[in-house]
This record gives structure tokens, C-alpha cells and sequence, in this order.
């Protein structure tokens, strides 16, 4: 910390780096997220990983199995250490406190409820977090090819290796509802997986240590299934694949890419769109069309009754992982049943997609055609043509776009640069080198009549 001549104070705080090791390679190592540096030798507080989205399924859990472990091991001599998290700046999340509990129990005084109290930046390090005695042990059975989580004798996770799916079996929460309906559960023998209409037994190891029987929940209809957004089948895709699917982003000042740039820009996107009157008017028969937006998908995806939603996927395992979370909204708002007028569809079938008529229209320009003009007035002339009279466009492309819209019978409501949205004010509180492509503009456009 250093205090100028000025009285202003610049803080230097340190950071631990969460590498993806490409081909397991420390030499080809490549940045996913980052925490608070942590006192390894000493764990004496708890952190919150910083750009979550970007982890990749189970390093948090893997994460907080190490502070724990470390943490036991340092206290086997003495009383443990009551701990806080602690953060610059504080970034509390439901999330984060889940995580937390899982392995750690939250305390205040006065027996207050320790949510609120952490969700708040400014108390969240007033909980105080003791070890738990039942928190999560890993079992990785190389011969069934699993990794199981075992917790006060329940059985809680299995994930199953070359599984492209990309997702655990997990135990139905209270309500019934189970993340990508891959259920789990277990009898004196056998751990029991099932995933929609398919049920598989795996036996039960003694050293596992599960004695709590859990039956299945009862086989939903065969449409009710994530699966079923994609009429033309599912992509083919690999694990490695599969699991990548998440937005990564430079430590350095090289260009964020453009599946990284939107998960920064489709919350103000997205806020601009909502104030629209005609967005309030009723969902009945509207009819939306999702075009290039592959990394967040799933939050612009409504399952309201009537909405028509067709999402047109460049890449296959964004499209996937972005499906199974439109599916788990659905599921988990019991409302399943809309989603027979949701449909993920590949970029292959453009032609097909342009053929229909749509009131909302999300189109993304890749960055590799922003100097392409031939490519550009293409895709602006298909997407005009498609659009309802008063229909509303939501676009990222290149600044010079501007200049045709009148031309297609586009009127400009918004135009804002992609790097001065929120978003992007937030990465750079933790990346500030990162640089946004300053040519990406964000657009909302209503198409009027022709003169």
C-alpha cells in the first residue's frame, strides 16, 4: 500500500492464479481464474474465487478440498483456527457461501442468520467459519472410471470419466429437481444412476463408506429432457470439449475473445432491452430468434408460456452446456412443459432460421468478419428481412454498421461500445489489462416500414 503526495492510496494486492496445463504441462499452462494469495503454510482465512463463470466443472470443490485438507493438517496439535473470508474487494455470492458451508459452518453472534450478513460486502467477513465434521470425502475409482463424493454417508455426486455430457449425478434437491435430471441414489449394493429414461448400477465399495439408501425420483416423460432442444440431434463432441465450454480470458493484454466478450455485455444488453414497453405487452406467439450469442444463450432463452425461442449455435459445446442450463431454469421454475417451443439449432440450418419471421432478433457479428463489408450487409439484409414490422434487433458488430441501418429500415434506439459496458468495468477491477475489441458496438435497433 503506498499514500502519494496527493493523499491518494494505491492498493497492490496480491493474487493466486488458477491455471488450466495444457496436455498436463506446467510449460503450457493457460489462465482460467484467480483468488486472494493464500497463506499455504498457514490457511487463516477463506476466499472467494474471482471470474467463477470461468472455472471449469468441480475446481471449486477441488479448490476448498485442498484449504481444507491443509487446514486440517495445520490444526492437528492445536484448537482450529475460527476463519473469515476476506477479499479486495469483497465479492459475496450465494454461490460462494454454499461452497463455503459445504466445508466449513458459519457462525455469528447472536444466532443470526449468517446469509443476509455475508451477502452484504461490507459485513460478509463479520461470519465466523469452524471446520464441519461431515464435510465432503473423494473416492476416484479407476476401475468403474468414477469419482464419487461421499458426505455423512450419502452419497452426493458421481461423475462418471468420458462422459460428454459434462455433468455430475447428483442427489434431487428438497424439491424434487435434479441439475440436468441425472439423478442419484443407492441401496445396500449398488450406487444408482439415472439419467432421463436410462438407469445404470454401479457396485458399492466398502471403503466408500455410503450407509444411507436413497431411492431414485420417478422417471419424468421422455420429452422432459434437455436432450429433446435439439431436434436434429445432439452435437458430436469429445470430453475435453464438453468440459472446456466455459468463457476464458487473457492474464495478459492480449484480445478477449468473443465467446468471453459476451457474458460481459448481455446483462446491459439485456437490461436496455427490458425497458422497451413492447417487451411487457405479453409473450404469447413471440416469436425470438438467438443468433451467435453461444456463451449465454441460456439468459436470454425465456420459458415463458408461448414464446417461440430458436437458438442458432456456432459452437457445439457452448450449445450444450448452454441447453442443459435453459433446461435446469426450466425444471427447477417447474415449468418443463414450455419448453417444447425451445429448439437449439446449428449454424448449418441458417438458411432454414432466416426462412421464419421474428419479433425479438439477438445477432452477434464475428470479429473475424468486421472487415468483410460484402459478409456484413449479408447478414444485415437476412436479419432485416426476418425481423417484424416493429420488430427489435439486439446486435454486437462493428461501429460502421451505423451507417446501413436506415438503408434496411433499422432505427438506432442504443449504441453503445461493448468495452464501456459494466461488464467489462467489473473484469477489469480483477484483469486490468484486458483489452475488449473497440470496435465491437452493442445495438438495439426497431425496425420501422419502408418509405
Amino acid at each position: 500500500m503506498n499514500l502519494d503526495s496527493q493523499g491518494i492510496v494505491t492498493v497492490r494486492n496480491r493474487k493466486d492464479a488458477l491455471s488450466i496445463l495444457e496436455g498436463g504441462r506446467f510449460d503450457q499452462r493457460r489462465f482460467m481464474a484467480c483468488m486472494g494469495a493464500m497463506h499455504w503454510g498457514r490457511i487463516d482465512f477463506l476466499p472467494v474465487v474471482e471470474l467463477f463463470q470461468s472455472l471449469l466443472p468441480g475446481t471449486g470443490n477441488a479448490i476448498f478440498e485442498l484449504i481444507r485438507g491443509l487446514y486440517d493438517d495445520q490444526n492437528m496439535e492445536s484448537a482450529p483456527r475460527p476463519l473469515r473470508y476476506k477479499g479486495i474487494p469483497t465479492y459475496p455470492s450465494p454461490q460462494a457461501f454454499q461452497l463455503f458451508s459445504t466445508y466449513f459452518q458459519p457462525d455469528v453472534a447472536g444466532r443470526m442468520d449468517p446469509f443476509p450478513l455475508f451477502m452484504d460486502p461490507k459485513t460478509a467477513g463479520q461470519v465466523v467459519w469452524h471446520p464441519r465434521r461431515d464435510y465432503p470425502r473423494r473416492y476416484i475409482d479407476l476401475e468403474q472410471r468414477l469419482c464419487l463424493t461421499v458426505s455423512d454417508g450419502a452419497a452426493r455426486k458421481v461423475t462418471v470419466r468420458d462422459d460428454a455430457v459434462a455433468m455430475p449425478y447428483t442427489r434431487p434437491k428438497k424439491e424434487g429437481f435434479v441439475p440436468g435430471g441425472r439423478a442419484l441414489g443407492a441401496d445396500k449394493k449398488s450406487l444408482l444412476l439415472q439419467d432421463g429414461d436410462r438407469q445404470l448400477e454401479i457396485p458399492l465399495r466398502p471403503e466408500w463408506g455410503v450407509t444411507v439408501e436413497s431411492s431414485l425420483p420417478a422417471i419424468g416423460q421422455p420429452e422432459q429432457n434437455w436432450r429433446t432442444l435439439f431436434p436434429d440431434g445432439l452435437p458430436s463432441l469429445d470430453v475435453v470439449q464438453a468440459y472446456s465450454a466455459v468463457p476464458m480470458y487473457p492474464a495478459g493484454d492480449a484480445m478477449v475473445d468473443e465467446l468471453a466478450t459476451q457474458p460481459l455485455v448481455i446483462e446491459h444488453a439485456m437490461e436496455h432491452l427490458d425497458r422497451l414497453p413492447q417487451m411487457g405487452a405479453g409473450t404469447a406467439g413471440r416469436a425470438l430468434l438467438i443468433d451467435g450469442w453461444d456463451a449465454v444463450s441460456a439468459e436470454i432463452v425465456g420459458s415463458q408460456a408461448g414464446e417461440v425461442s430458436t437458438v442458432l449455435y456456432r459452437d457445439p459445446a457452448f450449445a450444450q452446456r448452454q441447453a442443459q442450463r435453459v433446461w435446469d431454469h426450466a425444471a427447477a421454475a417447474s415449468r418443463l412443459s414450455d419448453l417444447r417451443r425451445v429448439s437449439f439449432v446449428s449454424a448449418e440450418r441458417h438458411g432454414d432460421a432466416y426462412g421464419q419471421v421474428y419479433h425479438v432478433i439477438f445477432f452477434w457479428f464475428p470479429f473475424a468478419d468486421y472487415r468483410r463489408p460484402e459478409v456484413l450487409e449479408q447478414c444485415l439484409h437476412a436479419l432485416a428481412t426476418a425481423l417484424s414490422e416493429r420488430g427489435l434487433a439486439v446486435m454486437v458488430g462493428p461501429a460502421r454498421l451505423a451507417q446501413a441501418f436506415s438503408c434496411a429500415s433499422l432505427r438506432v434506439l442504443v449504441s453503445n461500445r461493448a468495452a464501456d459496458a459494466p461488464g467489462v468495468g467489473m473484469l477489469r477491477a480483477i484483469l486490468p489489462k484486458a483489452q475488449i475489441n473497440p470496435d465491437a458496438t452493442l445495438f438495439l435497433l426497431e425496425k420501422h416500414p419502408a418509405a
